[in-house]
């Protein structure tokens, strides 16, 4: 019997010359005959009227069949093609029309047989005014600092409001515009960094982030106390008892905002108005003046309610 290695390269160059042959047989038979391929392809949809915008999502790629010769499915293949539909003088309102095969734009030269839109068939489009509102920035964190640090002010953001604009409908379910969160933690950095914003679907803006400011120092607990408890109303002619009379302010929060408050000034109130007779339980309020607005700070009464009794 003769070897492999003779029967595999005995005679080679018309052994290669064969396969070659076949092989452009058979591309000339396949690029003659029709077969049919499914594509996605973008859909690119004209722009609304001035004033208006698309409240409701737009596909970005519709999915169609075509039937063509082997040749024009190859180059379908390696170039780029996609559905076009100008919009007809739409109004505000919902808007629908049928997606058809003579919406496919295709490359020079190449000639389908039959063109079939898959999906989406329909395209429903909700047309509304556009809107353009000024909306302030909300600062998402995620995470939380070290338990000995706290944040010496409330966060700063430059700009604190930015402008927006989008459909009616998105723009009125927004009160603001949340940035991407920033992680608290040990290694929060302190200063001034960029956060990006995440913005809601359909909501444009000219910028991507915006600045925050956060600063980071040494946090402090002090104890206030004992301090009496002030009723209101002041006269107290309906109270007969109230345990226990006095109580304790706890303030935590930045060094340099805890050091400076007065401690003479800091009060305990139990509202008594519109009570009942009887017993009951009256949570304390407590009245820490010097703080900043909006300082990140925790303030609690111990105990945090008294029991009194109304005649």
């Amino acid at each position: 019997m003769p070897s492999l290695r003779k029967i595999f390269f005995e005679d080679l160059g018309t052994k290669a010359l064969a396969l070659v042959l076949a092989l452009a047989i058979y591309v000339h038979v396949f690029s003659g005959q029709e077969r049919e391929l499914t594509f996605r392809i973008p859909l690119v949809i004209s722009p609304p009227p001035t004033g208006l915008a698309y409240a409701s999502e737009v596909p970005e790629q519709v999915r169609v069949r075509v039937r063509a010769t082997g040749a024009d499915l190859v180059k379908l293949s390696t170039r780029r093609f996609s559905a076009e539909v100008k919009l007809e003088d739409p109004e505000e309102g919902a808007w629908q029309r049928p997606l058809h095969g003579s919406d496919v734009k295709f490359p020079h030269g190449v000639r389908p047989v039959s063109v079939e839109v898959l999906e989406p068939r329909v395209l429903n489009l909700q047309i509304e005014p556009l809107r353009t509102v000024q909306i302030p920035v909300k600062l998402r964190t995620d995470g939380g600092l070290a338990p000995d640090r706290a944040l010496a002010r409330s966060p700063e953001i430059e700009p604190p409001r930015i402008e927006v604009r989008g459909p009616r409908s998105r723009i009125e379910a927004v009160d603001s515009i949340p940035t991407v969160p920033v992680q608290l933690g040990p290694e929060i950095p302190d200063g001034e960094q960029r956060v990006a914003l995440d913005l809601p679907e359909g909501v444009t803006t000219q910028r991507d982030s915006v600045r925050v400011r956060l600063d980071v120092e040494r946090r402090i607990v002090r104890d206030y106390g004992p301090i009496a408890i002030e009723r209101l109303p002041p006269q107290g002619d309906r109270l007969e008892a109230m345990w226990p009379d006095s109580g304790m302010v706890v303030v935590s929060g930045a060094a340099t905002i805890v050091e400076r408050l007065n401690p003479s000034r800091i009060r305990l109130l139990a509202d008594l108005r519109g009570r009942p007779n009887g017993e009951a339980r009256i949570v304390l309020r407590p009245i820490v003046p010097g703080l900043p607005a909006g300082a990140p700070v925790q303030v609690r009464a111990m105990p945090d309610s008294v029991s009194v009794r109304l005649r």
